[in-house]
């Protein structure tokens, strides 16, 4: 079972502090020289997506710690905060995409299931979610092989279904294939939204043919506004974000094989989807670098992890792009930190979480400050394995993870 104080606490314990009296456990049983102490940064000192947290910020209340194990049959993919510090928890039940609503205090509101009016095979789930404004959630279905998913858009007011649509070629325009229709499947992988609430998805053909789709959706009737097929050798999309101070989405995405590997970093224009000058970070080589999941901080600078692929534990590159186009540092890690950003967060106060590592016992949890200092705030046991991170204040971290039950965490960052 997996445990925590307030994250704070260890923070003064690194920093030779003695912390205010608490009562809760260690985050595990484990000796504190294994576990969940922070470390300094690559400058000795303590302090060393991606935004999930949606919506225009509150004023927070004290951050109140909590946990909510998810029901059983529930198999969740993916978290996000939301703008009155609830969040929201996408998957699969009994192979239906549904979303699990929980508010302030981790307690249950209300749920979603979207069986699809199209016969799509089982263990479709939802792959990812975005807020489009304060009062509006879309999100995205996925079948567990290549097919196609859907669309689908939220009221968190009224909790109904808005629109759905099926994304296959009538919808999206992805090219079809008559000999190979295989390679003409719709699956969906990212989506996002722009502050005036154009919603832009990315999708893909099959695993043997690498080709992306990126299309624009108008929030009010859910209809396609524009698409751009990309025919290139980008294998996964690893981040699609809005950019709120240039006003364009990024897309990052990575490619590897046949010798080589590489990423790439595209701007789009939100009204009319056309691709902008690069502004990068980009990157390829022989082995070369892939993109973790990046993320998109409130100032408009993007951070995009970087490993060199197939080549196990490598250096971790941490590389930044302002919207003006310049970098404003970068951050190589130590090869023991240097496992993949499978998921990252942006709190309130543009401090970025990334989750490293995908297997239990060999992740971590590391916080990167405005100015790239760095320090590691987390090392789960080796009986827990975390899947997603979020935020909702500047004071908290959401931890959607499994040790022995899934379940999903509100940690306060802050005493």
């Amino acid at each position: 079972m997996w445990r925590h104080p307030r994250l704070a606490s260890a923070l003064f314990l690194i920093a030779g502090c003695d912390p205010d009296p608490w009562t809760l456990e260690p985050w595990f049983d484990a000796p504190a020289t294994t576990g969940h102490l922070a470390t300094t940064g690559p400058d000795d000192t303590s302090s060393s997506g991606e935004s999930s947290s949606t919506g225009p910020a509150v004023e927070p209340g004290p951050c109140v710690p909590w946990r909510t194990d998810l029901p059983a049959g529930f198999a969740p993919t993916m978290v996000r905060g939301l703008h009155d510090d609830g969040v929201v928890v996408g998957g699969q039940a009994d192979g239906v995409p549904s979303v699990r609503f929980y508010d302030a205090a981790g307690d249950p509101t209300w749920s979603y299931a979207h069986a699809g009016a199209v016969d799509t095979p089982m263990q479709t789930t939802i792959v990812d979610a975005a807020a489009v404004g304060t009062s509006r959630l879309v999100a995205i279905t996925r079948p567990e092989l290549q097919q196609p998913g859907y669309i689908v858009l939220l009221d968190l007011e009224t909790q109904d279904e808005v629109w759905n649509h099926y994304l296959d070629a009538s919808y999206a325009g992805y090219p079809y294939y008559e000999d190979m229709p295989i390679i003409s499947a719709r699956a969906p992988l990212r989506v996002a939204a722009a502050d005036d609430g154009t919603i832009a998805a990315v999708v893909r053909g099959s695993e043997f043919f690498d080709m992306l789709l990126t299309i624009g959706v108008d929030p009010a009737t859910g209809s396609v506004l524009w698409n751009d097929h990309q025919d290139g050798h980008y294998a996964w999309s690893s981040a699609l974000a809005f950019n709120g101070v240039g006003g364009w989405f990024v897309h990052v995405h990575s490619y590897a094989g046949f010798g080589s590997a590489s990423f790439d970093t595209q701007r789009r224009n939100v009204v009319t989807g056309e691709e902008m000058p690069e502004t990068g970070p980009s990157g390829s080589g022989s082995p070369g670098p892939v993109a973790g999941r990046a993320a998109m901080r409130s100032d408009g600078v993007l951070v995009v992890p970087t490993t060199i692929s197939w080549a196990g534990p490598s250096q971790l590159s941490i590389r930044t792009r302002a919207p003006d186009g310049t970098s404003i540092g970068s951050v190589d890690l130590t090869p023991d930190a240097g496992r993949s950003a499978s998921a990252s967060t942006v709190d309130d106060a543009d401090r970025v979480y990334m989750l490293l590592g995908i297997y239990a016992g060999d992740q971590s949890v590391l916080r990167f400050d405005v100015d790239l200092s760095w320090q590691t705030v987390m090392l789960p046991d080796a009986s827990t394995v975390l899947r997603d991170l979020a935020s909702t204040t500047a004071d908290d971290l959401i931890v959607l993870g499994d040790d022995g039950a899934w379940f999903v965490e509100r940690i306060c960052t802050e005493p």
